[in-house]
Parts: structure tokens; sequence; C-alpha cells
């Protein structure tokens, strides 16, 4: 990143965010975060989180979007965590080259395997749907206040240089984005998305779902945010490879899902190739992270196991288990 120009230390940063959230410096205890900094802290016996997102990564407009987006979901009845302001009002708050966002924190505890359940299925099938229903509806408050087009992933613009010497990755990555710019948009079937839905995205308290990490959030097709969280129980430790539970899952979802909204059997029959953009931009992101020397073991195994079934045109699900 570059931090020359108007640039505080990262220390700095969260002292000031301290301040301008209403605790003392000791409080904010750093959780993590993939693409922003991210802390916990408590005040008035709850606790909050706090994301430092770089002035490279996001815009002001673009972080407005955001908040404004989930707090019009809580709104309208969504359990998601709802964006707090600072102590002079602010929800995007800028200094240097860092913006400060805010969040109640999510009630409850990761997704387990006891929680891993059919009524959880259809619970988060009814919330996404729910979700799509209110994007159709939603009007920004500011028209400046835009998100990214699923095109105008930065990933998507360079991935020829940072991927060079791997052609067949890169044959596959052109192919899957020649498909999607096929597709028919309209207003019924593309408005915004959460777009990262997994269950590390949401926690679980008593068995309701809170849904938070809007970071990706961005215009696409509805059905991709259905692809996505299907990509993650697919590859994920909930149901593996097993076909049997794959198709219980989806079964379930979609119960809770078309409460609110119906999928056309071609929106379904799309899935696929969704699930492949979905492998591409994790490849890159991991090469990413390669490429600063920020490669952990697990996501070398990842970027490996991803290359292998690009390599080998292996489909990432029987589309049979869809229907």
């Amino acid at each position: 990143m570059d931090d020359t120009v108007n640039s505080i230390p990262l220390h700095d940063a969260i002292a000031v965010a301290a301040l301008v959230y209403g605790v003392d410096p000791s409080e904010m205890i750093e959780i993590g975060g993939f693409e922003s900094y991210v802390y916990e802290y408590i005040k008035d016996n709850q606790s909050f989180i706090l994301k430092i997102i770089h002035r490279e990564r996001r815009t002001k407009l673009m972080l407005l979007a955001e908040v404004e987006y989930i707090n019009y979901l809580a709104e309208h009845g969504i359990p998601v965590s709802r964006c707090i302001p600072s102590i002079d009002g602010q929800y995007v708050y800028k200094v240097a080259q860092f913006y400060f966002v805010s969040y109640e924190k999510a009630k409850g505890e990761k997704v387990s395997e006891k929680d891993w359940v059919p009524s959880l299925f259809v619970q988060l099938g009814d919330i996404v749907g729910r979700m799509h229903q209110l994007a159709e509806v939603f009007t920004s408050s500011d028209p400046s206040f835009v998100r990214i087009q699923w095109h105008e992933e930065p990933r998507l613009q360079h991935f020829s240089k940072l991927l060079q010497g791997q052609p067949a990755v890169i044959k596959y990555g052109q192919g899957v984005l020649k498909q999607l710019h096929a597709y028919p948009v309209t207003s019924q079937n593309y408005g915004l998305i959460h777009y990262d839905c997994h269950r590390g995205n949401y926690f679980v308290v008593d068995g309701q779902i809170t849904l938070f990490d809007f970071d990706d959030m961005q215009y696409n097709w509805y059905v991709n945010d259905i692809a996505v969280i299907l990509y993650y129980v697919i590859t994920g430790n909930q149901a593996g490879q097993n076909n049997q539970h794959i198709r219980e899952f989806f079964s379930y979802f979609l119960a809770g899902y078309t409460r609110h909204r119906t999928l056309e059997r071609e929106e379904l029959e799309r899935i696929p190739t969704f699930l492949k953009l979905r492998q591409f931009l994790l490849y890159i992101a991991i090469s990413e992270k390669q490429a600063e020397g920020k490669l952990t073991e697990r996501m070398k195994l990842t970027l490996d196991r991803i290359r292998g079934e690009i390599e080998r045109n292996e489909e990432i699900i029987d589309i049979n288990l869809l229907f």
C-alpha cells in the first residue's frame, strides 16, 4: 500500500479511532481481517467492530453506500450488524490514508457443526431471499453513493499480468468472463448483493443468524450471491464433497429463499459458471498474497488445489444436484 502522502502509522490511526468512537486505545483489540484491519472494542458494556480501511481499497462514497445499505436492510428487519456513527455523527471517518467504519458486533458465535442443520439452511435462504427482494426496490439517498458493477472488480482487470506463466488458468478466467458478459441483466435478476455470505460471515445464537461483512457488496446477479454460498458448502468442511449433503443444503436453502423470490430454471443453470467465477477470484486473491510474500501454508494448499482443478478442467458441481 502507498502510505507516502498524508500518511500516519497504523498505531496512530488506532489511537485516533479510539478517540472518535469514545473509548481508550487499550480497548481496541485486533481480531484479524484479510484486506482491512479489524478491531473489537467495548463501550457501555456493548461490543463493537471497527474496520480500518486503506484509501486504495475503497473510496469514501463506496463506504457510505455500504453503510446506507446495511442500515436500510436493518430497518427492514434483516438481521445484520448495523453501522454506528462516531461520537460526532460520522459513519465514515477519514484520517490520513485510512477510513474508519464501525458496526455493532453480531450476537453469537461462529457456526458450529451442531448449528449446521436444515433449519439453519432454510433461515439462511429466507434472509438472502428477503435481502434480494429489498434490493429490487432500494434507492440510494444520494446517487454518488455507488458500489462497483461485477465486471469492475479490480481483480478481474489485471489478472493476466499477475498470473503470467499460467496460460491454462488465464484462459480459464477469460472463458468464464466471456460467458458472464453474455448473461442478461434486468431489474429482476440483477442488483446489490452481499457477495461473500459464507458461514464465516455470520454468527448464530439460539439458532438465529446475524449477517455481517458487506465489504464485497456490489451490483451483480442475485443468483451469484447464492452461488458464492454454495461454493463454500461444496469446498468447506460443512458439507465436503458429499453430493447428498450438497443436495440437502440446497433444497432447504431454496425452500427459504423462494418464500420471497422466484428463481427461474435458466438462472439456476448459470450457477456452475458463477461457481467458476468465485473459484477464479479466490485464486487471484491468494496469488496476490503470494506476490506480497504473505502466503500461509493453508493458502498454498488452496492455491495448489484450485490450479489442479482448473488444469484438469474439473466441474465444481454436478448440475443435476440443483434440480
